[in-house]
């Protein structure tokens, strides 16, 4: 644009030796570092998102795990349960699309009935039509083994949702385990397919504790509040 508006024809100069022709090679090599630093960036980040994405649907042999989602539950010894889901997309979180979920219905500690709840409530959102819910994972996956595996199949089945794939990965020696299979999968531990996995379960967890913790907080605020003024009340009658 400049040269097109020059009155006069512009006059390149390169120079070929001196501390200026010095400083041009030294501005190359930096440009030069720079594009291969920056490919070999966009190459670790697919490896580790798009093509491990690609390297687990042969592996479990599925069609797609574009959006995988992942569910766990947190509460301590059955009080103020609540659960997680968190979706990565193409290998990378898509934290717009995270929900949280207050169980209703499961009385105590019980963890398989809390992730049935779960799932039959996200399921049934979609089967709303809620905006938020529509769009279905290729791949659930669920924090633990057999039975957390069976207890989440139950619900997916129970709400039509069968075709969709689901698998659990088994945290002691991160163990997949899949629907009508015996035998759990072994992923290498140096594995990138088996490493998304593992960031996808792991931030699952976090959400779910931070969630908890939220909950825990709001609920415990009030009955401190409410001890302080039976103190305060006691106070003034002793008081008197």
């Amino acid at each position: 644009y400049i040269f097109e508006n020059c009155q006069k024809k512009p006059v390149l100069i390169v120079p070929q030796k001196g501390a200026k022709a010095d400083i041009l090679k030294i501005a190359q090599k930096n440009a030069d570092d720079y594009l291969l630093k920056s490919r070999s960036k966009e190459e670790v980040k697919n490896s580790m998102t798009i093509d491990a994405v690609t390297q687990l649907e042969k592996i479990l042999g599925i069609k797609s795990a574009r959006r995988m989602e992942c569910y766990d539950i947190s509460n301590i010894s059955g009080t103020d349960k609540v659960a997680s889901q968190v979706v990565f997309i193409d290998g990378e979180p898509a934290k717009k699309e995270y929900r949280k979920y207050k169980i209703k219905t499961v009385e105590g500690s019980n963890d398989f009935a809390s992730m049935i709840e779960t799932l039959q409530r996200r399921l049934q959102r979609a089967k709303d039509g809620d905006k938020k819910f529509v769009d279905l994972p290729d791949l659930i996956v669920i924090d633990g083994g057999k039975g957390q595996l069976s207890s989440a199949i139950e619900a997916l089945d129970g709400a039509g949702f069968s075709h969709i794939d689901i698998v659990s990965l088994a945290k002691r020696e991160e163990e997949i385990f899949v629907r009508g299979r015996l035998d759990p999968i072994v992923i290498p531990h140096t594995h990138n397919a088996l490493k998304l996995m593992q960031r996808l379960r792991d931030e699952a967890h976090r959400f779910a504790i931070t969630f908890h913790r939220q909950v825990r907080a709001k609920n415990f605020l009030p009955k401190e509040k409410t001890k302080q003024k039976i103190k305060k009340e006691q106070t003034k009658q002793q008081g008197a």
